[in-house]
This record gives C-alpha cells, structure tokens and sequence, in this order.
C-alpha cells in the first residue's frame, strides 16, 4: 500500500502483526493494525516510524514479495498508527497569517541538540527548508562528508548551496554494494538527508534523518512553529538510530 503525505508518496511496510484485507480489484479495503485500530484507503493517521534507506531496493527490508510498480517507491515502517483528522495545511505551506520572510535576513540561533530545546530559523518560508538547515548544521558539527538532500526542489537546493558546502540533490548519490551511501560521481563516502513534514494549522510535526549506510542512520522527531518571520524548531524525546 502507498502512503501519501501531500509529499512524495512512499510504501509502507507494516510489521508482522498487522494484517491488510484485499478487495476485489486487488486495492487495499481495511489494515488491522493489532492494537485494536481498524484504517481505510484514505485514511489519515498519526504514527511513529521512519524512513528505509533512500535509494536502496524496499524487498531486501520486506519479509514477502513486494509487486511492481510499489517496489520502485520509497519505503518507510509505520508503528502505533491512530486515525486522525486531516491537516489544514500540507508541507511547505507557512501556516495562516505568518508574516513574509525578509529574503535579507537569514540567521540559526541554536540552543543545543537536547531534549525540549529549541533552534529558531529567521528568514525562511518554508518550514521544510527550516528543517533540511537545522539537520545539515547538526551534521556538519561532527561529519563533513557529502550530504544528499532528499526530494529537495531546485531552488530551495540553489538556497542551501549558497549557505552550506558539499550539498547535493540525493539522484547524485548512490549506495555502494548495497551498505553505504556513497557520492556518485567521485566515490567518497557520504550520506543521505531526509525532512519529512506535516502541518496541521499553526503546528508542524517533523522527521530529520541523516543515511551513511545500513547501519549508519539516525533520526529525530521534532515540534516546528511560526512566529513572525522565525521558525522554532523543538526537538522531542523521539529518535531512532540503526
């Protein structure tokens, strides 16, 4: 089954105690998750769960045979899922009555990486922009190897490249015998980025990822909001790392 955020949409590979009933056009009609929630096609539900390695094939991560087209999707795992109320808004929208950023003024105040802290962002519109920048900053504080933005827009890769070095658009890398992520072009080690983004009204849930390898990912989750020209971007006690 696909998963569409009102973003890329990606496959979902569930865990193996949920169970999804076909209907007759081989759709899928109903997901039993196991924890008593019953989902429909075109459901929206709020989840825990993370991003499989960009550009690695999603059937060396599931258990069955995963038919074609869904194969050539992103992956992602989905855990906890409950039904929920569909979003105002969708990514990369400012929420209501913001006021313009000020294209001059660009600044990161950060006030660590702990739990409950907060980094503000002055002058970007979009809260996924925000968020590739804070994931990027974090990174480059112990990594400077390549970063591969994933699903990132032209212009706003035209943007990141003129605040930060060795970024690129995630087509240009690549994974090396299947285990690490490397850039296409020269070889070197590097990783993939990922900011997913869902904003209901004046408040955007978020996921930061960064890829090497396998067993190179780590991600967190985190709370945006918007005042005035400045997005506040809170970090959560929800992380993962493979």
């Amino acid at each position: 089954m696909l998963l569409k955020t009102g973003g890329p949409d990606a496959l979902v590979l569930w865990a193996d105690k949920v169970t999804i009933r076909s209907d007759k056009t081989g759709g899928w009609r109903l997901v039993h998750t196991g924890n008593g929630q019953h989902l429909r096609d075109q459901d929206w539900i709020v989840a825990g769960g993370g991003h499989y390695p960009p550009g690695a094939p999603a059937q060396q991560f599931a258990a069955t045979a995963i038919p074609y087209p869904c194969a050539a999707y992103p992956a992602v795992q989905i855990y906890a899922a409950e039904r929920a109320s569909p979003p105002a808004e969708t990514e990369g929208q400012p929420p209501p009555n913001a006021s313009p950023p000020a294209p001059d003024e660009l600044s990161l105040i950060d006030a660590g990486s702990g739990q409950g802290t907060v980094t503000e962002i002055r002058g970007v519109s979009s809260p996924r922009e925000a968020l590739f920048r804070h994931v990027v900053v974090q990174r480059r504080r112990q990594h400077a190897e390549p970063l591969c933005l994933a699903d990132v827009p032209p212009k706003m890769l035209t943007r990141l490249r003129k605040e930060f070095a060795a970024i690129y658009h995630h087509s240009q890398c690549s994974w090396r015998d299947g285990s690490a992520v490397v850039l296409a072009e020269t070889g070197a080690p590097a990783s993939f980025v990922t900011a997913s983004i869902i904003c209901e009204g004046r408040l955007c849930r978020a996921e930061g990822a960064t890829i090497s390898g396998n067993l190179g990912g780590e991600g967190r989750y985190y709370l945006l909001t918007r005042r005035h020209r400045t997005w506040r971007i809170q970090n959560t006690d929800r992380s993962w790392m493979s």
